[in-house]
């Protein structure tokens, strides 16, 4: 879907340039990965990017008990912003965002509250940030800390659908028989291109 000959020098040599910063960065406590989604060795979070039909994608790892973005997480969303706008306009962008428990087995209790809270704190941080780098972007947040209620899963809300595809992507929205890493204390960023 989305081929390397689309990629423009100006693309590749930013890649460059943003993944030499980034591993320059790899000893801080939280970490960041830039990635044009590609098929070959796929990952979940890749995997789940082509699923919703992302371009490119970045995943930050946060503190625990953390909803604060680090430089390191701020530059790499914004490098991520820049590179999707120097190869097209901006469809839209996706934030998903993880508290610091996996969420229970299908039929399980909820997460706290505050751990709740802290995936949606962390989903507004990110939301504000792309808003202010790329005025007029749409963008659509998903707190990976609540599963769908049974109405929402009924009406086949939009939520839900997404929630759904990423489980079958192989990202987890809960602790199910999946077979993927969980994704406490993260938060990704998909980015859509027109």
């Amino acid at each position: 879907m989305f081929s390397s000959a689309r990629t423009s020098p100006a693309s590749l040599l930013v890649a460059i340039l943003m993944m030499t910063g980034l591993s320059a960065c790899a000893h801080r406590s939280d970490s960041t990965q830039t990635t044009k989604v590609e098929s070959p060795g796929e990952s979940p979070v890749n995997r789940a990017a082509r699923e919703a039909d992302a371009a490119y994608f970045v995943e930050i790892e946060f503190q625990r008990g953390s909803d604060k973005l680090s430089e390191s997480s701020r530059s790499a969303i914004s490098s991520l912003l820049s590179r999707a706008k120097a190869e097209g306009k901006i469809d839209d962008v996706k934030v998903l965002s993880w508290a610091d428990q996996e969420y229970p087995a299908k039929g399980g209790k909820k997460l706290s509250a505050d751990q709740r809270r802290l995936a949606s704190s962390r989903n507004r941080n990110i939301t504000s940030l792309v808003k202010e780098s790329s005025d007029g972007v749409s963008v659509d947040a998903h707190n990976m800390a609540e599963r769908p209620g049974a109405i929402a899963s009924w009406l086949n809300t939009p939520d839900a659908r997404f929630k759904r595809s990423l489980v079958a992507a192989g990202l987890p929205t809960t602790a199910d028989e999946v077979s993927a890493s969980g994704r406490a204390s993260h938060s990704v960023v998909l980015v859509r291109i027109q």
